[in-house]
């Protein structure tokens, strides 16, 4: 094989890497734009709330728990209390679950 021929195959498989890469992120976007955020409350520590990307809150935090799922934010609808649901999503993606609390007059 000469150099140019490796060059080529090297530059394909390049190629083909980050097509692979970028596929992936699209993916991980999509998921993540069509996201359904399910909200908990600790039933453990007082107005500890948590958001997690399951029904089931399979990742929260058990040192907090029991958990009890109190509702579901829509893909299309922002989180409660002006949070940013690009930062939840980030926390899910990442840990599984974004802990946030109550204030004392929300509670």
């Amino acid at each position: 094989m000469t150099a140019r021929e490796s060059a080529d195959c090297t530059s394909t498989l390049d190629i083909r890497w980050y097509d692979r890469r970028i596929q992936r992120l699209n993916d991980q976007y999509k998921e993540m734009r069509d996201m359904r955020l399910y909200i908990f409350k600790s039933e453990a520590t007082k107005d500890l709330r948590a958001f997690a990307g399951d029904v089931a809150g399979a990742k929260l935090p058990e040192n907090h728990a029991p958990w009890t799922v109190t509702g579901v934010v829509a893909a299309e609808t922002a989180p409660p209390h002006n949070l940013s649901r690009q930062t939840i999503e980030q926390a899910i993606g990442a840990e599984g679950f974004q802990l946030w609390r109550l204030k004392d007059a929300e509670a």
